[in-house]
């Protein structure tokens, strides 16, 4: 199935959709890339969150590590 990210002007996902138009995910977030508001009507999950970036896991922030290191 194809969705669509209706991202904010910081590029981060605020609302995914269907091809029928219909909010799939809505994420929120606090000023600096905590999730505030998470909400979901399916399993599905975009791995994009703050800023465009992917959620690291180990610390919950959208972390992208390009080149370098992370301390």
């Amino acid at each position: 199935m194809q969705y669509y990210d209706h991202a904010d002007h910081l590029g981060s996902s605020s609302y995914i959709t269907n091809l029928d138009a219909q909010i799939v995910q809505h994420v929120a977030y606090v000023p600096f890339g905590e999730v505030f508001i998470e909400e979901r009507n399916q399993s599905r999950n975009t791995p994009y969150l703050f800023n465009g970036k992917e959620l690291d896991e180990e610390t919950g922030l959208g972390i992208t590590i390009r080149g370098s290191l992370s301390f």
